[in-house]
């Protein structure tokens, strides 16, 4: 006696190397395959398909950081060949992490495996001031080597992209002040007299981006400029402002004044717009 055991089917699909977890870096362009899903059905019917789940009561998909659902559409699947697909930038900064459901269907029978996709961290933001902003107060007897101010920025980016050095634009004023390229301290290295200096002493601060970053530099006068504000204005001072808006041209991505005087604080900065620029009221 034969008996020939017909197929029934009974039995879901099977996941091949789930869960599945992966790293990708922020940068990774549009439309690149970032994941394979591999399943097979022990069942002799149908064929499988794939697809991210929408549905939170069938495993959930989040593909943003909170909550469920795809509606930001950052992933695509292809149903057949299980090719999970990047169909918008990522964005490390405002989503370190993703998390969504594949699930594998034969028509009858589904199962489903979490995905965790952790992205890399690229250098990509510029630093920035804490403060447009800043002016200290100096007496005119302060010693040498003192610490009398410090510059604050940060950088949005991770680990070693994140790290920000400190340097002047000009040499103008070099020879009163140090600053210190990883703290953005200044400290007095020569002494100050009031009746010489009694405006203070102007400084450009730029901010040295890593080596990456270095390379995308120009910031157009068009783009931006300075207004300064003088309590007592000293023409002298006024004429040598002209420099400035030469050195914005050339000044890196992000830039600020920085404004010292001597006793009072006799001068304000500010970014304005360019038809502005260089204005002194």
């Amino acid at each position: 006696v034969i008996v020939h055991v017909t197929d029934k089917n009974d039995t879901p699909p099977r996941f091949s190397g789930a869960p599945y977890a992966l790293r990708l870096s922020e940068d990774a362009p549009t439309g690149a395959t970032v994941l394979t899903i591999r399943a097979d059905d022990p069942d002799l019917q149908g064929s499988i398909s794939f697809e991210i789940v929408s549905d939170a009561n069938e495993g959930g998909n989040d593909t943003r950081c909170n909550g469920g659902g795809n509606e930001y559409r950052l992933f695509q699947m292809d149903p057949i060949r299980g090719h999970v697909v990047l169909a918008e930038p990522l964005d490390r900064e405002v989503c370190a992490e993703h998390r969504f459901t594949v699930r594998v269907s034969d028509g009858v029978q589904s199962a489903y495996a979490p995905v965790v996709l952790s992205v890399q961290d690229t250098n990509d933001n510029p630093p920035v001031f804490s403060s447009s902003v800043v002016s200290f107060d100096v007496a005119e007897d302060t010693a040498r080597g003192a610490r009398v101010g410090a510059l604050r920025a940060s950088d949005a980016d991770a680990g070693a992209n994140g790290q920000v050095s400190f340097s002047l634009l000009s040499d103008w004023g070099n020879e009163l002040f140090a600053l210190n390229p990883h703290t953005g301290e200044f400290t007095l290295t020569a002494g100050l007299d009031y009746e010489q200096l009694p405006n203070g002493v102007f400084l450009p601060i730029g901010l040295a981006y890593l080596i990456a970053i270095l390379q995308n530099t120009i910031t157009s006068v068009g783009q931006s400029g300075y207004r300064i504000r003088q309590v007592a204005p000293r023409q002298d001072l006024m004429a040598s402002l002209a420099n400035y808006e030469k050195m914005a041209a050339a000044a890196a991505a992000v830039f600020g004044i920085w404004l010292w005087s001597v006793h009072s604080t006799s001068f304000h900065c500010e970014h304005v717009p360019h038809e502005d620029a260089g204005k002194c009221d």
